[in-house]
């Protein structure tokens, strides 16, 4: 089995606060999604979390800046940088 990468880990994270931020009086509602932004590490976390199975409307764009590209690559072979 391949390394565990942090970008995978954290990703269950990205999509428990987009369930949360959905749940919440101000948002606009379940089927409106959360956008995802990140910076390096958190560029690559929000690769992963859109990549990964996603509930229909939870996550609905995805912002990565300076993820890194190598690693994406070889966690998401799918994914061509």
């Amino acid at each position: 089995e391949g390394a565990i990468l942090p970008e995978t880990l954290r990703r269950a994270d990205t999509h428990a606060a987009a369930a949360w931020a959905a749940a919440q009086d101000w948002a606009l509602g379940p089927a409106a999604g959360a956008l995802v932004l990140g910076w390096s590490h958190g560029g690559s976390t929000a690769l992963a979390a859109a990549n990964a199975p996603v509930p229909p409307g939870l996550i609905r764009g995805v912002v990565a800046l300076y993820p890194g590209c190598r690693r994406m690559g070889q966690a998401l072979p799918a994914w061509n940088p």
